[in-house]
């Protein structure tokens, strides 16, 4: 050995006990016979005292585990050939107990015989089955992990301090290529692409978790509400090496939140409609009441006539309204009956054409002998005023044509086939609104009927018109269909079934002919008008009336002449006492005393209640002079002589 030799190099025997202190198992193979030798520490290291193993290629090979085996082998022949003098290798060997052991091979050669061939190789083993399972398991739980977080639908993306992308999941990777360019959803790929909004950059730069909401469009047209959070990885010594970025989609959370925000809305309304409702009915029954009043004294033929029939149809179709509010935020069922559709139509249309503009022009083709269905005309009404109201939308910037018609069809399985109808076949009435405004993206026609999906501007509506049209229909046992073209405008198609039209037998009397009588009433309602109406109806068909605006004084004029009247008929909502607590009072004086209640709206009192209360009827204003008429006379002619 050269006199220059460091004097700090070890010596052959320093380096064995090195060797066997850092608790590695050593070994040597003689290449060419195959045969080998292990220390002891090698052999414990499998579970084996030194003279149970058979220090062989053959031992070795038998012991490797089967899905290892080749790369181990390939690792090894690269010595064995030649083509390297050192080797590394990772694999799994079987104890002498028959569980696996994760081992770390590292091998040199280190004699070659006098031809220059690989003739003994050395090396060592080393115990690495904790590391290797704390691996598996960090792999196992960062998979659960991504599991857990695609099934969310989360996005991940984790990027260095250089922003360069270091990890991205397939939901992120996935949505990113759907959006490219979009800022709310692509990772930036170096800090030259980064702007001021950027979340990772901001966690870099503080140390804090950010978030916010931001949103896109997809390509189907819906709008898509995504939640970006962005939070800073530390490592040991609390320096941020990295950063992650969620990306999660909440777009059901905010279509949740908007229909309980609507929702919310429609209960106000009904809540609202159930408070004026009383009042507001009070004042039509004053208006339908004495427009019928002054109608009879008007001949049929006069224009007069007509003017105080169209007063009596308006209040009728204002009371349905209320109704119909107060239905709908009870989540109550209307009462369908069989109807022609020709004049609601037409009188939803007169409605229309005040409202809307003369750029817009009409055009109607509704058949006069069309079938009778089975709906409610306020629904029906409503129906109308929401198609054509949509039209009008769609054509009020550039005028156009609103056209409306109606007529009988037949609908066979043919057309259930070719147009799409979800109906069965038979009769049917159907209506058809067109417009010839821009007409509606193909992409979104699927989606028009849904709630709270809309086109229009903020502040224009809420997507409920479409939706709740779809609802009426459907619960016709009907369908509605659409056909649009850009540019060339939109047609609706609503199918209803047609139903048996109504009897057509009227009353012997006649319907101007109305039942009368002579009998006693005492009214009772705190509006003096009202009092006066009914006084002034009632003695028109011949009864003697009494009439109070006071509960108070109803029980004195009765305590003191009990059997004088025939018929008490008294309004449900008054200030010192309810129409139920008078009843009460005055049917213990008289028990027989046959009672009418009426109302303009009430929580209070349904007609189960108001049977169970001993009240023979229950009325609700505004009330024709024709409901009244019937009522009493009924009432009256039902109660014990």
């Amino acid at each position: 050995m050269p006199n220059d030799t460091p004097k700090n190099l070890l010596k052959p025997e320093k380096l064995l006990i090195a060797l066997k202190a850092s608790g590695l198992g050593l070994w040597e193979m003689n290449i060419q016979s195959g045969k080998g030798t292990v220390d002891k520490k090698w052999a414990e290291m499998l579970g084996y005292r030194l003279d149970e193993v058979n220090s062989s290629m053959e031992f070795w090979n038998s012991n490797v585990h089967p899905d290892d085996k080749a790369r181990a082998l390939k690792k090894l022949n690269t010595c064995l050939s030649g083509k390297s003098t050192t080797y590394s290798s990772e694999y799994r060997l079987r104890t002498k107990d028959g569980h696996w052991k994760w081992i770390l091979d590292r091998g040199q050669i280190t004699e070659w015989d006098k031809d220059g061939r690989p003739l003994l190789l050395v090396g060592t083993h080393k115990d690495i089955s904790e590391r290797k399972l704390d691996k598996e398991t960090l792999t196992q739980e960062r998979n659960k992990l991504e599991a857990v977080i695609s099934a969310l639908g989360d996005g991940l993306t984790v990027q260095d301090r250089d922003f360069k992308i270091i990890y991205q999941n397939a939901v992120q990777k996935q949505r990113q290529g759907a959006h490219e360019g979009d800022f709310c959803y692509n990772a930036y790929q170096n800090k030259s692409e980064v702007c001021d909004g950027c979340l990772i950059e901001k966690c870099f730069r503080d140390g804090q978790i950010h978030r916010r909401e931001t949103s896109s469009i997809s390509p189907d047209g819906r709008d898509i509400f995504m939640e970006v959070s962005a939070s800073p990885i530390k490592d040991s010594q609390g320096n941020i090496i990295a950063g992650v970025e969620t990306v999660r989609d909440i777009t059901q959370r905010k279509l949740l939140a908007n229909q309980l925000q609507q929702a919310q809305k429609l209960e106000a309304i009904g809540t609202l409609a159930g408070g004026i409702a009383h009042d507001f009915n009070n004042i039509l029954f004053v208006i339908y009441g004495y427009a019928e009043l002054v109608q009879l004294q008007l001949p049929k033929d006069s224009k007069l006539w007509e003017m105080q029939n169209q007063i009596i149809s308006a209040s009728t179709r204002a009371k349905e309204l209320v109704q119909q509010i107060l239905s709908f935020s009870r989540r109550e069922g209307r009462e369908l009956k069989p109807l022609i559709l020709t004049s609601i139509i037409k009188e939803a249309l007169k409605m229309l054409r005040a409202s809307i503009p003369t750029t817009i022009k009409f055009k109607e083709n509704i058949e006069t002998q069309t079938g009778t269905v089975l709906a409610d005309p306020t629904q029906i009404h409503q129906i109308i005023m929401n198609l054509c109201t949509n039209a009008y939308h769609a054509m009020r910037e550039t005028g156009g044509i609103l056209s409306v018609g109606l007529k009988n069809v037949t609908v066979d399985d043919r057309d259930i086939k070719s147009i799409g109808l979800k109906i069965p076949s038979g009769q049917y009435v159907c209506l058809t609104v067109g417009d010839t405004g821009h007409g509606i993206n193909k992409k979104i026609q699927g989606l028009i009927f849904d709630p709270y999906f809309t086109t229009k501007k903020k502040g224009e509506g809420t997507g409920l018109g479409l939706a709740i049209v779809h609802g009426i229909i459907q619960s016709y046992g009907g369908c509605i269909t659409i056909y649009s073209e850009p540019n060339k405008g939109t047609a609706f198609n609503v199918y209803i079934p047609q139903t048996a039209p109504p009897s057509t037998r009227q009353n012997k009397q006649g319907s101007t002919d109305l039942p009368r009588g002579n009998e006693h009433i005492l009214v009772v309602d705190d509006e003096e008008q009202i009092v006066n109406l009914e006084k002034e109806t009632l003695k028109g068909l011949g009864y003697q009336v009494s009439a109070i605006t006071s509960c108070e004084k109803t029980l004195e004029l009765f305590s003191s002449a009990p059997k004088a009247f025939d018929l008490i008929i008294t309004d449900m909502t008054m200030p010192t006492m309810t129409g139920l607590e008078l009843s009460s009072k005055i049917l213990a004086i008289r028990p027989d005393i046959p009672i009418i209640l009426c109302t303009g709206f009430s929580n209070l009192i349904d007609e189960q209640k108001a049977s169970n209360a001993g009240i023979r009827k229950l009325l609700v204003k505004p009330v024709s002079r024709e409901e009244l008429a019937h009522a009493v006379r009924k009432t009256l002619d039902s109660s014990p002589q």
